[in-house]
């Protein structure tokens, strides 16, 4: 019987950085894109200072935009539709036959959020863990050697 290596395409990601890899098997090859906020050009203004009746500092929240929101995650939410325009494009110029994405529980829900729909077909496979500060072997270990178990 032979064994087809299959190509994946690794997302490790945080709030401010994402890493594309790509892997062949159970091993990472190479480093094939890393894309930044500063790179997706976002910035959401912060509130400098907590303003109440009065004018005077309050223990409530910032109200710069609404009630609910805060500008790191206006900035996540708008990285993570960066990043999957990214990811759109790195897989119109190579076919991948599974995907990986490796990030925390909010990044990985904005992902899912914007995930397109041309891509929803391909095999995905999730990782709620923070290792985008971790070296190429420790991702391997973490990631791809817990892909051989299942």
């Amino acid at each position: 019987m032979i064994h087809k290596i299959k190509k994946k395409l690794l997302l490790i990601a945080d709030a401010k950085l994402a890493k594309f890899y790509l892997a062949e098997d159970f091993k990472i090859k190479s480093l094939v894109k890393e894309f930044t906020v500063e790179d997706a050009k976002i910035h959401h203004d912060r509130q400098l200072r907590k303003t109440g009746k009065f004018n005077k500092s309050s223990g409530s929240g910032p109200r710069f935009f609404d009630p609910h929101s805060e500008a790191k995650d206006l900035d996540r939410s708008d990285f993570c539709k960066a990043i999957m325009y990214e990811m759109s494009k790195l897989f119109d110029e190579t076919s991948y036959d599974q995907l990986i994405l490796v990030c925390g529980p909010k990044m990985l829900g904005g992902l899912r959020n914007e995930f397109p729909a041309k891509l929803k077909a391909i095999d995905i496979k999730e990782f709620r863990k923070e290792l985008i500060h971790d070296n190429v072997k420790q991702i391997e270990e973490e990631v791809l050697e817990e892909l051989k178990f299942k």
